[in-house]
């Protein structure tokens, strides 16, 4: 089994890099929250609403397409993150049982206990995982050996195969998700395998000589990624094709494999660069709050706030949010600093001792 043990000075180091991507991304969520719980089912007069505010439809809106993808972004980062840090396992189990109580919370929003046992959310597809890679690592390889076959899954389009086609909805919902009935939310496959390869890559980056590795990077290297970024954006766009709600819930799972990588590879890129120990102490000096922040120590803690937040905004006060274009663009843009409001104030009363997820 590859070496984990990490030196005490990188342990103590906190790569900002990884907060300034969960930051941005964190805040296309939150905007992709609201617009859903403000204009559900809602498509039509969204368009015919919102585009009256030229502000928000040139600007806001394109920002939030263009970065469709942040889910994803999330998604890779947190299972980096947790097979790069150790936890005790009582904070092991109480992120356990957050994930579990956000994806039964997640299931009551949406109101579909009636149609589907159980509803197959982002929460249940990283608990699932979690406890797979966890239980891997007593195995010499399997943790490395399930990333490269979670990687390879990525480049399949398994929703196109008819077995699946042929099986029940109930079955076929977390499988591979169901666009006649916009139930694919994070499907098994391959979602499943793409935290699987973030998990392994984590986990290579826990041992000391594998984060000196990285801690630079060679002009051919930097050349090669260059070279690379070059090509993918040729296959750039798809995400920006999606619409908000029920188009984006879908098919942003669905997008075929190489235009999938052609925008992620820019995250990946991202990601490497943040792992080089000048551009960590660059951005440690340029932006010394950024690992500060409740969305940054406590992420979990702020996405499940930032949700239950946004759906009682919208239950509340939605025929106002939509009536008025301007008031929906202000709150919509104010949902990173309400979410960060919010976990600063729970975690001041405790709430952080309940929550251990990656940091």
């Amino acid at each position: 089994m590859a070496e984990t043990t990490v030196a005490p000075a990188q342990r103590r180091e906190r790569l900002v890099g990884f907060d300034l991507i969960r930051l941005i991304s964190f805040w296309i969520i939150a905007c992709y929250h609201f617009v859903y719980a403000v204009w559900h089912d809602r498509l039509a007069d969204y368009n015919a609403t919102m585009s009256t505010n030229f502000v928000y439809w040139r600007f806001v809106y394109p920002t939030l397409r263009s970065l469709s993808f942040s889910g994803h972004s999330v998604l890779f980062l947190t299972a980096m993150l947790l097979a790069m840090t150790r936890k005790s396992f009582r904070a092991q189990a109480r992120f356990w049982c957050f994930l579990f109580i956000a994806w039964m919370t997640f299931v009551w929003a949406e109101g579909d206990f009636s149609r589907f046992l159980p509803y197959w959310d982002i929460h249940l597809l990283i608990l699932t995982g979690l406890i797979i890679m966890m239980l891997a690592e007593h195995r010499p390889g399997w943790v490395t050996g399930l990333g490269l076959i979670g990687f390879v899954s990525t480049f399949f389009s398994f929703w196109t195969y008819s077995i699946f086609a042929a099986l029940p909805l109930a079955l076929r919902h977390p499988l591979v998700g169901d666009c006649e009935f916009e139930v694919s939310s994070w499907p098994i496959l391959p979602w499943l395998g793409f935290f699987f390869f973030g998990y392994a890559v984590g986990f290579i980056l826990r041992a000391s000589k594998w984060r000196q590795k990285f801690s630079t990077i060679s002009k051919q290297e930097l050349g090669a990624w260059i070279g690379v970024l070059m090509i993918a954006s040729f296959n750039l766009g798809g995400f920006y094709k999606l619409q908000a709600l029920e188009d984006w819930e879908c098919h942003a799972f669905r997008l075929p494999p190489l235009e999938f990588w052609a925008h992620f590879i820019f995250v990946m890129f991202c990601i490497r660069i943040s792992l080089v120990t000048s551009v960590n102490r660059w951005l440690s000096t340029a932006l010394p709050f950024l690992s500060k922040l409740n969305v940054s120590k406590n992420f979990f803690l702020a996405y499940a706030l930032q949700y239950i937040f946004a759906f009682i905004l919208a239950v509340k006060f939605g025929g106002i949010l939509r009536a008025n274009p301007t008031l929906f663009m202000v709150t919509s843009v104010m949902m990173l600093p309400m979410a960060e409001a919010l976990a600063w104030t729970t975690a001041k009363l405790g709430a952080r001792r309940l929550i251990k997820g990656p940091d």
